[in-house]
């Protein structure tokens, strides 16, 4: 009776080291596998690209709450293919027309946010824009308007203060953001207007 158990006990254990090895064996031939994002993460990220427009389009601090949402060296890459590097930078990109706080002036609404993990422990993302802008002068109360879509397209970093746009590139509808490499990509060297 006591040989069976132990024919039993060394089954027992045989199967479950056969496992542990198969299993260590599959996470080791994966080695580039991206980690999960937790869905705390998704929302996160979900809420930055959601707040996005705010700060920009109401323009309430002169672009620094707009720049706030960058990492400290983050990257903001506009359709006229300029680069704006860190928080003073991206301000200024944002204030550009120097324009003072319009709280009524929300026109980019964003939609379809992809959001996918990377191998780095960050995330990626792309989503598309509606721009809706006044042009013309008013008649009768009342306005023409302007509806252009585009596409972002992000990297997104964990900081102590949350997830914040690593770099957000704005290309023409079907031009190529920067190149990538991975979950990185090659910027060119920084010009402004």
């Amino acid at each position: 009776m006591s040989n069976w158990r132990t024919i039993l006990g060394a089954t027992f254990v045989a199967v479950g080291l056969v496992g542990g090895v198969a299993t260590w064996a599959q996470r080791g031939s994966e080695p580039n596998k991206s980690p999960e994002l937790s869905i705390e993460d998704y929302i996160e990220i979900q809420q930055l690209v959601a707040r996005y427009p705010y700060p920009l389009d109401t323009n309430p601090d002169f672009g620094k709450s707009y720049a706030a949402q960058f990492t400290e060296d983050g990257i903001f890459h506009n359709q006229a293919d300029h680069y704006y590097r860190g928080h003073a930078d991206i301000a200024s990109a944002a204030n550009l027309n120097k324009r003072p706080p319009t709280p009524n002036n929300v026109g980019h609404f964003i939609f379809s946010h992809v959001i996918r993990p990377t191998a780095n422990g960050g995330a990626v993302g792309h989503e598309q824009n509606f721009l809706i802008s006044e042009v013309g002068a008013a008649q009768d109360g009342r306005r023409a308007a302007s509806i252009v879509s585009y596409q972002y397209v992000d990297i997104y970093e964990k900081t102590s203060a949350g997830w914040k746009f690593k770099v957000r590139s704005h290309p023409w509808p079907g031009a190529e953001p920067p190149e990538r490499e991975g979950d990185r990509w090659r910027i060119r060297p920084l010009s402004r207007p």
